[in-house]
């Protein structure tokens, strides 16, 4: 049995812990801040669809896709993060450390993602 049903769950409720973290942690925080958390949810349907073989491949596709989609919709908060770093002054900073967490997340997310992929396809060579 994979592994990778278990980070996806993982993954997505950094996602969630982040989105809602963000929410209370930073004074002035709209709704938007729990983007993470929102995207985090058919994350962890395609997660806890993968417990299952006869989806296992389908869902883990679907979860690493929508890591990359996760990866680009936060790409931009992420350039922004050196600026933010370097003392100057960025629109929305709240939404900049928000973007650079999820693209981190989704980044590492994914790697793990393609790493098990290629396992898997070494296993059937074999």
């Amino acid at each position: 049995m994979s592994r990778m049903p278990h980070v996806t769950i993982a993954y997505a409720v950094i996602l969630i812990l982040m989105g809602v973290g963000g929410y209370f942690y930073f004074e002035q925080s709209s709704l938007t801040i729990l983007i993470p958390a929102f995207f985090a949810i058919p994350v962890l349907i395609a997660g806890s669809l993968a417990f299952k073989d006869s989806f296992l491949k389908h869902s883990m596709h679907a979860a690493a896709m929508l890591s990359l989609f996760g990866m680009i919709a936060s790409f931009r908060g992420f350039v922004k993060f050196p600026s933010l770093l370097a003392g100057e002054e960025v629109l929305r900073p709240n939404a900049v450390v928000m973007q650079t967490g999820m693209f981190i997340v989704s980044l590492l997310f994914f790697v793990c993602c393609f790493v098990s992929f290629i396992q898997v396809r070494r296993q059937k060579k074999k």
